[in-house]
This record gives C-alpha cells, structure tokens and sequence, in this order.
C-alpha cells in the first residue's frame, strides 16, 4: 500500500510518503491550495490511505476539521496517529545528525510528517504492509 501523511499546521501542511516499509519526507507547503496539492500527490504516488497525525486539544479539533475537509475532496480512508512532541523529536534527531540550528528551526513540517508516517508504519503487525 502506498500511504500519504499529513502533519497539519494552521500555515503549513508536512507531507510524506511511504511505498512500502519506509516514510519518505515529501513536502512542506503553505495551507493556500493545499486540498488541491494534496490530491494532486494522491494521484501521483498512486495513494491508497492518508495517514493524519493528531495532536491533543485546539490542535486535535483543528486538525479534525481539516480532515472533514479532505473527505470532501478524496474517498481515501483516513487514519490518525498520535503526534505528540513528533516536532521536538524530529528537531532532536536532526540535531544529532549534525544538522545546523538554523535548518532545524525552518520550516521541517515534512520531517515531522516522515517520523509520524514511520511511527504508524512501525507499529502495525509484520504482515500489513
């Protein structure tokens, strides 16, 4: 199955991909089009499911919303995974590869979409993919 995952923003969606055991960070792009964008990817990379991370409170509502959104535009089933400090534990893994501080306080929406992707593809049973 090939999956498309979302780290949702109020200004910025991460994208990232996966076609078989491993996340791809894709894209991070502005909210402005992004239904469109987003189904544009599903049709390029042959999309089978979009993976939405989810967060706690405000976030998790907006989040929500925005996923009703996204059902509006594809019929795709929609999963959700638990992004809890995903972005501070991708900034932390970048810096231990050496990353420069500059580059891990940009925009790395679509670092954190690939560690949510990963974490979901990690914790589904040995025959799913």
């Amino acid at each position: 199955m090939n999956y498309l995952c979302i780290d949702y923003g109020d200004q910025y969606l991460g994208l990232a991909v996966a076609q078989g055991p491993l996340a791809e960070p894709l894209a991070t792009i502005p909210m402005t089009h992004a239904l469109e964008k987003i189904t544009t990817l599903i049709d390029q990379y042959a999309i089978d499911a979009v993976i939405l991370g989810l967060s706690e409170g405000k976030m998790a509502e907006r989040t929500q919303a925005f996923a009703d959104k996204l059902k509006s535009v594809t019929d795709l089933p929609i999963d959700f995974q638990d992004e809890t400090l995903s972005s501070q534990e991708t900034r932390e893994r970048a810096a231990k590869m050496g990353m420069k501080k500059s580059r891990r306080e940009s925009k790395i929406d679509h670092l954190v979409a690939a560690a949510i992707l990963q974490d979901y593809l990690d914790s589904q049973p040995p025959d799913f993919l």
